[in-house]
């Protein structure tokens, strides 16, 4: 079986670098919306994310990172309009009531041109409690292996599916700085 290179799992261009999310809230998604009215995400050329997202009431600052697990199938029409799919997973490292828990699942980015808007819904294929202590890939890419692949539209995930966790996007800030992840101290 031949391993896609590591371009196959780059993220779109309109995505790459610091963003500015929103949540979307879906109804009968079960994900209500802790945070902020924005929070930043990072996205980087190698396929990694990360963010920080501070809860609403001061109470915890919420922090995660991912990574795209799948070549990323993007259609850009001529009017600049894209559309993207992948499979991922992500894993939340703080605070430790959410069970550093691992979550698996189908994206689906949508926007209408670079620095615009856009939008990305993420739709649960499992997660995993207490896992964030192993690679993203380690517990996420045998789910993708049972699935064979996402399905290839945001329209057919969502008849697939329960409700996805949806978020906006400000647009983003291509100038990521120092491309490290984000680093975190647990006391």
């Amino acid at each position: 079986m031949a391993v896609p290179s590591a371009a196959a799992f780059r993220p779109p261009e309109e995505i790459l670098g610091n963003c500015a999310a929103m949540c979307v809230y879906e109804k009968g998604s079960g994900y209500p919306c802790p945070y902020t009215p924005t929070y930043p995400v990072r996205f980087f050329s190698d396929g990694d994310f990360d963010w920080r997202a501070p809860y609403r009431d001061g109470s915890y600052v919420e922090v995660g990172k991912g990574k795209i697990l799948s070549t990323v199938h993007e259609t850009v029409q001529a009017d600049g309009s894209w559309e993207a799919q992948w499979f991922g997973g992500n894993q939340l490292l703080a605070p430790a009531l959410l069970n550093h828990v691992t979550h698996c699942a189908c994206y689906y980015a949508k926007g209408t041109g670079m620095g615009t808007y856009w939008y990305l819904s993420n739709y649960g294929v499992a997660a995993v409690p207490n896992s964030t202590h192993l690679t993203v890939e380690s517990v996420c890419m045998p789910y993708l292996a049972n699935m064979k692949h996402c399905p290839a539209s945001n329209a057919s995930a969502f008849a697939t599916f329960p409700p996805p966790w949806i978020e906006a996007y400000k647009g983003c800030d291509r100038d990521t700085g120092d491309a490290a992840s984000l680093s975190v101290i647990f006391v």
